[in-house]
């Protein structure tokens, strides 16, 4: 009697792993919670995730429509506590050089630096920043067009995106009257200020054709 139970305990668990092992086949086909998980597909490549290495095409840019393939040779972060933009520095083959700041708050924007300068060249002095800094208001004139006063604030920048290591800077932001020109000001821990002029662009006029 006993060898008869033996052999019957034995063949049921033989049923038992048969159908086991053909209902996992059958999940994994469905797509169900058997066997590996499916690969992550690759993220697309967007002006908000490009990075050092990447390549990317400006569309129409300024006054002239210029077209610009271009190479990001770093990707900058500018922090004011848990809020990011970014900076992306780019090398368009020649010896100038270009940077295309991205922000997204409630929308995504973008903004070319188009020309480094000095304070003296918007007619500024360190004791005019001191002054439009306590009293949060003012404005500048450059190429013959004012520029109003917008927006103040500190902020650290991490070059390369390297947390561990941050540049403490206060900035001021201009903008013309018709909104198509942006000047800032930044005023670093060493007392030094850095002047550019920037121009708003669309995220259509972006292309980006690898991350990295």
């Amino acid at each position: 009697m006993m060898t008869f139970i033996s052999y019957v305990m034995v063949a049921l668990a033989a049923a038992a792993f048969v159908y086991f092992l053909k209902s996992g086949n059958q999940r994994r086909l469905e797509g169900g919670g058997g066997g590996l998980p499916a690969p992550l597909q690759p993220m697309a490549p967007t002006v908000e995730n490009v990075g050092a290495g990447g390549v990317i095409r400006l569309e129409r840019v300024g006054p002239e429509l210029t077209d610009m393939d271009l190479r990001v040779t770093a990707r900058h972060t500018y922090r004011q506590g848990s809020y990011r933009w970014y900076e992306l520095e780019l090398d368009k083959g020649t010896e100038d050089r270009l940077w295309l700041e991205v922000e997204r708050d409630d929308y995504l924007e973008l903004y070319l630096c188009v020309k480094l300068m000095d304070l003296k060249d918007v007619g500024l002095k360190s004791t005019d920043m001191e002054f439009m800094e306590r009293e949060e208001e003012g404005e500048l004139t450059y190429e013959g067009e004012r520029f109003t006063l917008e927006e103040t604030g500190k902020a650290v920048f991490h070059r390369n995106g390297v947390e561990l290591e941050g540049e403490n800077l206060f900035f001021w932001d201009f903008e013309n009257d018709k909104g198509d020109k942006l000047i800032g000001v930044e005023r670093w821990d060493d007392g030094s200020y850095s002047v550019s002029l920037s121009i708003p662009i669309k995220s259509s006029q972006v292309e980006v054709f690898s991350a990295s």
